[in-house]
């Protein structure tokens, strides 16, 4: 089947009005080291506010906690995107989880059921993952300088999981034809439309959806984290963005760990 490859035209035609005021720059390169990492530099010499960055394929795709992130060539969305926030250092916590909800209505505009959201970061499929989402601080005068990371997989899920030998999703399983350029489009719009809202009116109204879309809510889980393990039921998020757990021990609230599912998967 042949590859659809992004046009930058292409998407900023697709974009609204709004949208393209606030772009800057959109380039699609054919080949990087880091959608991130490229404009985490750029920060450092330059305004980033409204410029993005796509990539066909990435050799250094940067997920959650160091982790590698495949790009196979033409056949996801690896995009970045650095973003002025007027918004204290001390509220960004759940800026992750504002992008999820931006991504999922975006997939939801173009017609793909069964989205979720895992927290902190991942965009699940029907319960497998097919994108994640990785936010960076560029900068913490005011305004806060952030790059937004997001990766989706369209089209290279079955190299993705031969060579991750995990189950993961992929958009294109879902939508025949589904063009790149305009998921690319729809991303940029209601990501940053997303932004805009939680900038001006905070977390308040968005964590309501993000719960709406939490694969994992009032469901037994267990968190992993680097000196602990923690069994307890999802109760949602709290309003700095922590995963909220009703464990043995009462309710607690957690800023960072792994979350996977017990076996028992019964609603709670």
């Amino acid at each position: 089947m042949a590859i659809e490859l992004l046009v930058a035209q292409t998407i900023v035609d697709l974009m609204s009005a709004d949208t393209r005021r606030w772009l800057r720059e959109l380039k699609v390169h054919d080949e990087i080291d880091s959608t991130n990492t490229h404009l985490m530099r750029r920060s450092s010499s330059e305004t980033i506010d409204g410029v993005v960055c796509f990539a066909e394929s990435q050799t250094a795709g940067r997920g959650r906690r160091g982790r590698t992130w495949l790009t196979p060539r033409g056949q996801s969305i690896a995009v970045s995107f650095g973003k002025n926030l007027a918004i204290p250092v001390s509220e960004i916590g759940p800026l992750s989880l504002v992008v999820g909800v931006g991504v999922a209505r975006a997939l939801d505009s173009l017609g793909i059921a069964g989205v979720g959201l895992k927290w902190p970061n991942d965009i699940l499929l029907e319960g497998a993952k097919a994108g994640g989402v990785l936010i960076e601080l560029a900068g913490i005068a005011q305004p806060l300088v952030v790059v937004i990371g997001i990766g989706l997989n369209v089209g290279g899920g079955n190299e993705v999981r031969e060579r991750l030998g995990i189950p993961v999703a992929d958009l294109s399983d879902k939508v025949a034809h589904l063009s790149r350029n305009t998921l690319a489009a729809a991303v940029l719009e209601h990501v940053h439309a997303a932004i805009v809202e939680f900038e001006q009116m905070g977390f308040a109204p968005l964590r309501e959806r993000w719960e709406g879309l939490h694969a994992h809510q009032h469901r037994r889980v267990v968190l992993s984290s680097a000196n602990e393990t923690i069994e307890g039921i999802a109760r949602g998020v709290s309003m700095t963005g922590e995963l909220i757990l009703e464990t043995a021990a009462g309710i607690s609230r957690f800023s960072g760990g792994e979350v996977s599912l017990r076996a028992d998967q019964r609603v709670c």
